[in-house]
């Protein structure tokens, strides 16, 4: 519950379905991302896309309440998703059992299943696994670029750009799983 709506179609604008952007408030008391209406109006000029009445302001003012909601409910909206939680308690996922190679909460742990296991705290247990998956991508590395020097097939350098991709893609995915431990710490 947010604010006292449940629903994130409160939070919406009616013509791009979603979070308003620097929303506009119109005559007729709808409200539109700023983008959304202009972009409404090459079409149609100056009419509401929900109720058709035609406004008189060419240039309507902003929504500041509606502003300030939609932010504070994408602030709310991120800090749940960075707190990820255990799907059987609905507790914060704070530990990592080695014997299962999984994230629990302090309920898990306690529970039956993980009766004499070991635990290590949940964001040691992420840079470990970051170390890991670094060393892994630079062995691979390594070893495509060696058989590119030995080879110099052709046929294989597109690869080149695709493990260019993977590479990328591996740092991001470093990065953000890093940034979500530390969010997590909060």
């Amino acid at each position: 519950l947010f604010f006292g709506v449940s629903d994130s179609k409160d939070y919406c604008c009616s013509v791009c379905y979603d979070v308003f952007k620097d929303p506009v408030l119109l005559s007729c008391s709808h409200s539109f991302c700023r983008l959304c209406l202009t972009t409404w109006w090459t079409e149609k000029p100056n009419e509401c896309p929900l109720c058709k009445t035609v406004s008189q302001n060419n240039n309507p003012p902003s929504n500041l309440a509606l502003k300030n909601l939609c932010e504070s409910f994408l602030q709310d909206q991120d800090q749940r998703a960075s707190e990820v939680v255990c799907n059987s308690h609905s507790k914060k996922l704070e530990l990592f059992c080695l014997d299962h190679k999984q994230p629990v909460c302090i309920i898990c742990r306690d529970s039956r299943n993980h009766v004499g296991h070991s635990f290590i705290p949940i964001d040691e247990a992420a840079q470990e696994h970051r170390e890991k998956l670094q060393k892994s991508l630079d062995k691979t590395i390594e070893c495509i670029k060696s058989h590119f020097k030995e080879r110099g097939y052709a046929p294989f350098r597109h690869l080149h750009s695709k493990l260019s991709q993977l590479h990328i893609t591996t740092y991001i995915f470093i990065i953000v799983l890093g940034s979500k431990c530390k969010t997590n710490k909060h």
